[in-house]
């Protein structure tokens, strides 16, 4: 790892070879499955 790692950088390239935004799409998709099933679960 470099001393001098920008944040944008930081944000492609993200820990261990995955992307931050990846990350942080696979979070959103994850917390809507989870609203739906709890929504069909009150139902």
């Amino acid at each position: 790892m470099q001393s001098s790692v920008t944040p944008t950088v930081l944000a492609y390239k993200g820990l261990g070879g995955v992307p931050l935004w990846l990350l942080f799409g696979i979070a959103i998709v994850a917390f809507i499955i989870f609203g739906v099933i709890q929504a069909r679960k009150k139902k």
